[in-house]
């Protein structure tokens, strides 16, 4: 049988070595406290982002004291089964702990975070893709 699928998702905290950052692409790391603001809208606006195949990775922070509901990333990841989604939890975690942890799961190239209750235009990942490039930070 395979692995373990690509969005595990635990009770206890994930770990994650540092991302290889060498996989074409961006990853949106999404910071939400626990329980705290639904995602749905936000993991809805990078499903929905204008034709990027492969190049495009979602990294769900959860973080904080709370208990996890896992609920909102399950369904949207039924709904948008292409979506690249992994979750890394932890728990007893500030923001800052939390943003640390998002940035050492990215696998891809360039990077950007949001907030979990934000939401983006259906062009952002490509835009911010096709202006990166080594010594230059898009600022979109």
């Amino acid at each position: 049988m395979g692995g373990p699928r690509e969005m595990d998702l635990m009770a206890d905290d994930t770990e994650y070595s540092g991302g290889t950052a060498d996989v074409p692409g961006v990853t949106v790391v999404v910071l939400s406290p626990a329980g705290a603001e639904p995602l749905a809208d936000c993991l809805t606006s990078l499903a929905d982002q204008q034709p990027v195949p492969g190049l495009l990775e979602v990294v769900l922070v959860l973080f904080g004291a709370r208990p996890f509901a896992l609920g909102e990333p399950l369904q949207i990841r039924r709904q948008h089964p292409g979506l690249r989604l992994r979750v890394v939890s932890r728990r007893d975690s500030r923001r800052s702990a939390a943003r640390e942890a998002g940035i050492a799961a990215a696998r891809c190239q360039y990077l950007t975070i949001l907030d979990g209750d934000d939401t983006v235009g259906p062009a952002f990942v490509r835009t911010l893709h096709e202006a990166a490039r080594p010594g230059v930070v898009p600022m979109i």
